[in-house]
């Protein structure tokens, strides 16, 4: 899979950060995260969010880089959504959302690589733009 990188969507925020630093519990529950502020170029640090009406922590939705970068060289996260560019493969519109699972089972074992590379294009994630997912 190459690199671990992150990235994280802070919901309350409605927008999407670059991770640096993850801390977790024993458990393996995130307490939070430092991420990249890119308009101050400073670190910050957030926590899950408390929800008050079931009195437990909303968790802090991670993105995993795959290790792999769609037909443009956009790097391909977990829960990116993926396309065929329909003029290359003669496909029709088909998104499809990225696992970590999908990577290592379908793309790697079945030696795929190359649609990614050649005919699939990043866009959007299941945060940002799940709009896109209701066409299929």
């Amino acid at each position: 899979m190459g690199q671990l990188k992150f990235k994280a969507w802070l919901k309350n925020e409605k927008r999407m950060v670059e991770v640096f630093k993850i801390e977790f519990t024993p458990n393996a529950d995130c307490i939070g995260i430092e991420y990249l502020d890119k308009t101050t170029h400073h670190g910050n640090w957030t926590e899950p969010h408390y929800k008050k009406h079931n009195n437990l922590y909303e968790p802090i939705p991670l993105m995993q880089y795959t290790g792999l970068k769609d037909k443009n060289g956009v790097e391909i996260y977990e829960g990116d959504i993926l396309d065929f560019d329909e003029v290359e493969w003669g496909g029709k519109f088909e998104p499809e959302v990225i696992t970590i699972e999908k990577i290592i089972g379908d793309f790697e074992l079945c030696g795929g690589l190359q649609d990614i590379k050649e005919w699939r294009q990043v866009i959007g994630n299941i945060h940002e733009n799940p709009e896109l997912l209701e066409k299929t």
